[in-house]
């Protein structure tokens, strides 16, 4: 996964996705990537003459590692 690449290879502590507000989708699939909603950047996009605000989302080494953790704990239990 690109996410695990950032946080294991690159050794980021953190990842942002900036979302144009209004896109349901790419909002509901960083949440299942385990991001958070941090806010509204207010008109923080120009294009095509207008300024959009947009949705900023950021996913922190911790808050992966943690979900990882869950996750592999799950899995195991799941398969006793």
């Amino acid at each position: 996964m690109v996410i695990e690449f950032g946080f294991s290879q690159l050794a980021v502590n953190r990842i942002e996705a900036e979302v144009m507000q209004g896109n349901i989708a790419s909002e509901k699939l960083l949440g299942k990537c385990g991001f958070t909603n941090e806010g509204i950047l207010r008109e923080w996009m120009y294009w095509n003459n207008k300024h959009y605000d947009m949705t900023m989302f950021s996913l922190l080494r911790s808050d992966f590692k943690l979900a990882h953790t869950k996750a592999k704990y799950y899995d195991n239990n799941q398969a006793n």
